[in-house]
This record gives C-alpha cells, structure tokens and sequence, in this order.
C-alpha cells in the first residue's frame, strides 16, 4: 500500500487567488523579511538596496522577479529521509517493518505544504494479543440473551483468528463494581444498586498491568470489552467513599485480581483512558447489548481507536470488528496550525509521529520551522548605515531599522518633531481608515508621497491623502476619451469638469443644436428631438440617420461609408490607420452579413484587387452610423497563363507540324502504292530478251597500216 501525506505548517495562513487585485495580495504591505516569508508560501522579500519607493519589497514571487532580478530572499522547504528500511516480513531472526520510512527531517518555511510518500505493508502473521474483558456483574448473569450471546462469541472468536494470523494469544479477564467497605466474601458474581458498572477501571488495569496481562512487546493489543450495562467515571466513586483520583497505575496483587488495599481511588476518567489506549497502542471492541449502545457510541467519539457493535447470538459483527482493528487502512492529511514562530527567532524545533491506532510501528518527522530570513542574522547587518539617514539605523534585508526616535523607511524622520504616531494620524483622511495615504502612497513624516498609477509611471495619484485619480473619469461614448477630451472637460479626482457648451458625466453631451439642422432647414427633420447635439428620431417614423433624413426609399450613402469599410476591413481605400480610427469608430467586422431590409442597407463596391467587398450600414438609437464589413471578398477567377500560353504555342508550332506529318504520310502511301502497282505490271510481262536486228553500235575500229612502219 503507498500513501501520499501532505503535512503543512500553518501560522495565520492565507491564500492568494490568481486574478485578484493588489489589495487582496497577502504579500503587500509586509514590512519586514522574516513577516514576509511568515504570511505564504507564495511570498518573498527583495533585499535590494535599490528597490523603488513605491513598491513593496514583499511580493509574489513571480512578480518580484521583475523588480528584483538579483538579490530576492526565498525559503523552500526541504525534506530529507533520515531512516527508510525496506519493509519485510518478520521472522525468529528478525522483527517485521511495515511502516518506510521511519525517520523524516523536514526544514520548513510557514504556509508552505510538504508532500512525501509513506508505504505500508501489512506483515504476513502480524502477532494478535486478544484480551477478552468481561462483565461478571448481577445483571449480566440474570440477562440470559446475554449469557448465550457471551458463548457464541466466545466459541467464534479463536476459529476466527485462526484466518486473520496463526500467531494470536487470547487472554481473559472480569470485572465487577468495588467500594472500600464491599463485603470481604468473593463471590463470582456481585449486586449492586445502580445501573453502571466499574468496567472503565478493569479496562485501566488490562492496560496498566502489561506483565500481569502478558501483552507482548510487538503486537497488535485489541481488548474486547463485553457488557451489558454503562459505566462508571470519575467522580462517581466519591460516593462511595474513593476520594483519590485515580493514579493509572497497576493494582493487582499477586492472585491476579484487584488489591483491596487500593480501593481507595476514583474511577478512571475519559480522558484517562483516552491517553492510555494511545501509550499502549491497544484497541478497544465495546461488544454490549443493544439497550446500552448509544452510550458507548458518545464514548467511542472520545476513545480514538475505539469501535463499538451489538451482543447479538450471531456474533459476526464481533468478528468484522476484529478483523476491522488488524486491517491497516491510511488516509493520512494533516494540516498543523502552528505558532511556534510567534515571539520567536531562528529555527524552532518540533517532533511529529504518525502511526496507525494498535501499532507499535510509526513515522518519525523531525521538523525544523524556519521562522526568520538569513539576512536578519547579526552577521548579515549592518549597524549605523550611512543609508539609512547618515547612521540613524541598521540596514538588514535591503531596509532599515531605526535607531530609538527615529522612523521612516530611511529613518529620515525625527520622533521629537512629529511623532510616529501623530504622523500615522495626519496621513489618514479619516481615523477610522486601516490604509495610510488611501493605499495609493507612503506616509513620510506626517505626509503623503503618492505613488505612480501602475499602468503609467508618468501619472500619479493626488489629493492631500492621494485619494484622487485624475484618470479614472468617465470616458465619451464618440472617441472613448477622458472626458471627451480636452475641448472638452478635465478630470479632477474622479469627475469630469466641463467646459463651454458641454455637459454630462463625461463631457459628451453638447448644448449647441445646430448639429440637429437638416439640410432644408429643419431640426432633426421635423422627425426627431435635439438631444446633446444630436438627433433622436422618431420610433413611430421610418426616418433615420444623423438628421432624420434617411429613409427605406431614399437613395442609399453607400458612397459616404465606403472609404470606412475598405480601411477597417481590408487596409485599402484613401484612409490611413490613424484617420480610420478617427473617423470611423463604429466599424464592425463579422463572417455574415444580415439581409438588406428596414433599417439596414447593404452595400458592394469592387476594391484595389479588382475584388467585390460587401458591407452594411444602420443606425443605433442615438443615431450613429453603425458600418458591418463581411471580412470575405468575392475575386474573380485567375486566368492560367500557362494554360493560354500553352494552347497558342501548340496552335502555332504543333498543328503545322502536324499537318507536314500527314501529308508526309499521305505521299508516301501513296508513293509505296503505285511502286507496288508497277511490281505487280512487271510480273505480268512475258518478254524473251535477244539483240535488236537494227541496233548499230555507236564505237568503231579503225587500223592505220602505216602504224609502225
């Protein structure tokens, strides 16, 4: 079985939630190292000399990584395991481990949650000391469901055991209610007046007396305590004449029962036995009849360890239980809210066991709390630094602490001046406020030094306590300016101050109504109300635009708005990205269009790209125009060059050497045909050759006959 355990240290936690204002920052505000790393483990210190005023040294940490590059103060925890010997089953020659590891050393920071790995294995034959601690008082011998019950179980319990471990010893042992002055006869069975019974104080002598009882020193103890009525606690006794509170000491005398010398104590209390079932590591099963079960179910909530079922004939409740208490199950999660830092230095010391309820094996965490920073040592300060006011303080961390009478974050301010406690007066609006200088500055000498607003360094916070942000007005419906601008208003902590003709909260609404005029003259048209310099038309009427002059069957301004749609939705047309944004801020890109119909026009133009672009255009109830661009294009098919170029070089070149390539083949067709005509003429012709009777030779022979003479 591997268990994961997530052991915490808590001193005052917090919780920081991504997302949340400076404000709910657990770190903000923290004015010194070891305060800092106290507060979460989300926390850390910059202990920079040169660390801005206006921020606060105790931060997130990754937020201070960006202030604080070089020198942030950072604790993690650190867990070590000191023994881990594997676990194994046992032998003659050597004990079982069931619990690795066995020794833990933690060094933790506060707030900051350890995660280990804690693996048991139950050992094969784990040895079972079962002591069976039975009721032998009147009413239980009287009860004859009791006594049958009684037989079943104890009949049952030994074949039983037999399946859990071969290694088990049973033991037994009575009780009975005793009183100083008990008459000496010893009977086996005893009858008292009252309901409850001594039962508690022979459970206290089962587990005070370990040699009397034979428990052995490694083994899993489980008593099984066997009644049919309630019990006697402290206190109870006094009646009787037991005024000595009970010592949780053994009190059997050599016959193995109780000495009446010492029936002079008081019964044992809860919290007696509480503590001595958690010494011994024993178990406890409360077998009792069922008219008395709630009873032992309100103790069962105070005995840890403890379980409780019904004497039933059929004992097998008994039995589960039994089995239940040898069965190891963990869910271990341990949040411990400490203060061991509270008052203290350095590093605090504390030991944790974690065991199982009857095991004597356990987990061992040594932990060491780390309740200051390093640079807080003696030998990391520096005492009369120049930095802080010429020599009025120490500098630790990055900041200094002040000499008697003086105070401030340098020590730059003098008690005898303005106190500190007057300064803390005279930088609070209101002595009610928890926040000096409203949480927007420091508190220097009796006077706010107001910080820089986060978003802009160049801008600060204003006011005597830095209560005004001179930033935070509303801005105008048309340009989403402060004010609507400088023409028109100033913010001055929080309101806008209007000037000239406008009013409003944001300065946006004007009180000149030529605006309003129509271009025959009319205001609004004669189909509105002038309200802020602009014109309301009428719900009831189809007309609409800035003048009320629009209508369904008038001709449309699609022109007007084109050069809007072309520079929002595609970059193109006569406006640059600033006059675009100027001119036309109620610009809409989406995938679709609406149709065309009452209120909306739509519009197409073809674009640089020689490209249809699409848009439409409405108006909302202050009239203002409202243009929707469709972000697609519809472009005309490219023409395939290759293509064209393709077919002409095939029609200039390939068709003419085609047609030569036919006629070639054609000839020659023809050409092999009559060559075969002529062949076959040939054939047919039966001539005989001879010599032509006519035929003269054309070379004749002359002798000269005077040749060599």
């Amino acid at each position: 079985m591997l268990l994961l355990a997530t052991f915490g240290v808590i001193c005052n936690a917090q919780e920081l939630r991504v997302g949340e204002s400076q404000v709910s920052n657990p770190c903000h505000h923290l004015e010194t190292c070891s305060a800092c790393l106290r507060t979460a483990n989300v926390c850390a210190w910059c202990a920079s000399e040169n660390f801005p005023r206006t921020s606060s040294r105790c931060d997130v940490y990754d937020r201070l990584v960006a202030t604080c590059p070089n020198n942030i103060v950072w604790l993690k925890s650190d867990l070590n395991v000191t023994k881990s010997d594997n676990v194994r089953g046992g032998d003659k020659d050597q004990e079982p481990i069931q619990v690795q590891p066995q020794v833990l050393d933690i060094t933790a920071r506060p707030n900051d949650p350890i995660t280990f790995s804690l693996t048991f294995r139950q050992a094969e034959n784990y040895p079972v000391d079962l002591y069976f601690l039975l009721d032998l008082s009147y009413t239980m011998v009287e009860q004859e469901e009791a006594q049958k019950n009684l037989i079943a179980l104890g009949r049952d319990i030994p074949p039983s055991l037999e399946n859990i471990t071969k290694n088990f010893n049973l033991g037994f042992g009575t009780f009975v209610d005793k009183f100083p002055k008990m008459e000496e006869a010893i009977k086996a069975v005893s009858q008292s007046f009252d309901d409850s019974e001594g039962g508690m104080d022979g459970l206290m002598q089962a587990l005070a007396c370990e040699k009397d009882i034979a428990w052995r020193e490694r083994s899993r103890r489980i008593i099984v305590y066997a009644s049919n009525s309630i019990f006697h606690v402290a206190g109870d006794g006094l009646l009787g004449g037991a005024t000595k509170s009970y010592d949780g000491n053994c009190h059997l005398n050599a016959e193995q029962s109780y000495n009446p010398a010492e029936k002079i104590y008081d019964y044992p209390s809860v919290s007696q036995i509480a503590s001595k079932l958690r010494d011994k590591s024993t178990n406890i099963i409360f077998a009792v009849m069922p008219d008395v079960v709630s009873h032992y179910m309100r103790l069962e909530n105070f005995l840890l360890g403890s379980s409780v079922g019904t004497l039933e004939s059929q004992s097998g409740n008994i039995i589960q239980l039994i089995r239940d208490n040898y069965d190891v199950t963990f869910d271990v999660k341990m949040m411990v809210t400490s203060k061991a830092c509270e008052g203290r230095t350095g590093v605090v010391k504390r030991a944790v066991d974690i065991a199982a309820v009857g095991l004597a094996e356990k987990l061992t965490i040594n932990l060491k709390i780390v309740c200051d920073c390093d640079c807080e040592g003696p030998s990391m300060e520096e005492r009369n630094s120049a930095k802080c006011s010429n020599g009025q303080g120490t500098l630790e961390c990055g900041i200094c602490t002040c000499n008697p009478g003086r105070y401030g974050r340098e020590c730059e301010c003098d008690e005898a001046e303005v106190s500190s406690k007057q300064s803390l007066t005279l930088c609070r609006a209101n002595q009610n406020d928890s926040l000096l200088c409203t949480g927007h500055g420091e508190c220097i000498c009796g006077e706010c030094k107001c910080f820089t607003l986060s978003h802009d360094s160049g801008r600060r916070y204003s006011g005597q306590y830095c209560e005004c942000d001179d930033y935070s007005c509303p801005r105008s419906s048309d340009d989403s300016s402060l004010c609507g601008g400088p023409g028109r208003g100033r913010c001055v902590c929080g309101n806008c101050e209007c000037l000239n003709i406008w009013s409003g909260p944001a300065c946006d609404c004007s009180t000149d109504n030529t605006t309003c005029v129509a271009s025959n003259g009319l205001e609004c048209n004669n189909q509105g109300e002038c309200e802020c310099g602009r014109c309301r038309c009428s719900p009831t009427s189809q007309y609409m635009g800035p003048t009320c002059e629009e209508c369904p069957t008038c001709p449309s301004r699609c022109t007007e708005y084109r050069d809007c749609a072309q520079c929002h939705g595609f970059r193109t047309g006569k406006y640059g990205p600033e006059e675009c944004k100027e001119k036309c801020p109620r610009v809409i890109i989406t995938d679709e269009l609406e149709e065309e119909g009452g209120r909306i026009r739509k519009c197409n133009f073809r674009d640089t790209d020689e490209c249809l672009f699409y848009f439409t255009y409405e108006y909302d109830e202050s009239n203002n125009v409202i243009i929707k661009v469709q972000r697609t294009k519809d472009c005309p098919k490219e023409v395939n060059v290759a293509m064209i170029v393709g077919l002409v070089v095939a029609g200039v070149v390939l068709i003419p050497l085609l047609a030569l390539c036919i006629f070639i083949f054609i000839r020659n067709r023809r050409d092999a045909a009559e060559f075969a005509e002529f062949m076959r003429e040939k054939e047919r012709a039966k001539w005989e050759s001879g010599a032509n009777p006519i035929y003269k030779d054309p070379q004749c022979t002359f002798e000269n006959p005077t040749f060599h003479q």
